[in-house]
């Protein structure tokens, strides 16, 4: 049985530079810098969050921490990894799939405009997971997105209205599309995220290879 983390999220007050999982504010490398750009125009993506992958949730892959991007501009057009226009970065691991410039800083993530936290304060998180097992899927509970989609099973990210899960197995909204082979899941999210993002009011998931060299990420509606 997998032992997922149930995301809880508490607005730092200032800047957060410890290599830690964390949401917004400037990314803390492990590594020299590697900050992915939008493959069609080169510009920096915006920075969402890093994620440390505990070995409690996710093993021992080789990658160590996970650094997630998105486009800042046009969310909705960059939900497939091969569109350039989001991106997964782990250090240490093979991120050529990507074109990365080596800077330590870029675009951030700002607050939604529904934001229950305080807007005019910083856009950064800490997280406190909250370590549960996984729940053997109850083959007699699904959630039918579309009426020409198959059942899905649910989920906590489902269930509960969590924001996010750190690994486990994936609860899609449409059919599996996981990214490789024997794929592990770094995170599921959901858009109602304290910072804007736009996920078409879907979900936001990220990939990691089976021995945690590569990573990529997409999101359904």
């Amino acid at each position: 049985m997998k032992t997922v983390g149930i995301v809880q999220l508490t607005q730092a007050k200032e800047a957060i530079s410890q290599l830690v999982t964390k949401f917004g504010g400037q990314p803390v490398w492990l590594e020299t810098p590697e900050w992915p750009l939008n493959k069609n125009t080169q510009e920096p993506l915006a920075f969402i969050g890093q994620i440390v992958l505990e070995e409690k949730i996710y093993g021992t892959p080789q990658a160590k921490v996970a650094y997630l991007f998105i486009n800042p501009e046009d969310f909705a057009d960059s939900a497939l990894p091969e569109d350039g226009e989001n991106a997964v970065i782990l250090q240490p691991g093979n991120n050529a799939f990507y074109d990365c410039k080596e800077s330590a800083t870029g675009p951030v993530m700002q607050h939604s405009a529904n934001t229950t936290f305080d807007a005019d304060g910083l856009c950064e998180f800490a997280v406190t997971l909250e370590y549960r097992e996984e729940t053997p899927v109850d083959e007699t509970k699904y959630k039918r997105i579309m009426l020409d989609m198959e059942n899905q099973p649910s989920s906590f990210i489902q269930e509960e209205e969590v924001l996010a899960v750190l690994g486990g197995t994936p609860a899609w909204m449409q059919a599996d599309d996981s990214l490789f082979e024997n794929a592990h899941l770094i995170i599921q999210m959901e858009e109602d995220m304290p910072f804007q993002v736009d996920f078409g009011m879907g979900d936001f998931y990220a990939f990691m290879n089976a021995d945690g060299t590569e990573a990529k990420c997409l999101w359904q509606t």
